[in-house]
């Protein structure tokens, strides 16, 4: 008669506790190593300057101001904005940071449109390629992903 089955809890975790054994940093307490962020703040706040920070400090640092980098890798940014001087700005956080060592960090400037899905296609193809030239020259994993900046990117329909 009584065909209900008894309920049972889910797993769960309370906000900010550490009993999410699942979750895994990039950069301890700051960046997951999966899944989505977003660095965002008025024209001229410096994002693109603390992404290029965040991607130099994964590739060859122990810390990012004060967390500890988890999982050394490389990036690969889609800049749509500043493209004439990505490069010097990159070379300059070189200098200034890396004994002006070359960082595995890795530029597109080819427009890329995330609402149409050859677009994105062309990225996970890029990314791709990517990935596996960082492995074998650099025996690092590609562990981020940066568009620069989403507003700037051509708006195609699916």
């Amino acid at each position: 008669m009584n065909d209900i089955p008894k309920a049972k809890a889910l797993a769960f975790h309370r906000h900010r506790s550490s009993n999410n054994p699942s979750l895994k940093w990039l950069i301890k307490g700051l960046l997951p190593e999966t899944g989505t962020g977003l660095l965002s703040g008025t024209s001229g706040a410096y994002k693109t300057f603390v992404a290029f920070d965040v991607s130099g400090a994964i590739a060859s640092a122990p810390m990012f101001l004060g967390f500890k980098i988890k999982r050394p890798g490389a990036t690969l940014i889609f800049a749509s904005e500043g493209k004439a001087n990505i490069d010097a700005r990159i070379d300059a956080l070189s200098v200034a940071k890396y004994d002006d060592r070359p960082l595995p960090i890795y530029v597109s400037t080819a427009p890329v449109s995330l609402l149409n899905p050859d677009s994105v296609a062309d990225v996970i193809e890029t990314a791709r390629e990517v990935s596996i030239g960082v492995d074998r020259e650099d025996n690092l994993p590609l562990c981020l992903l940066i568009f620069d900046t989403l507003a700037g990117h051509p708006r195609s329909p699916p």
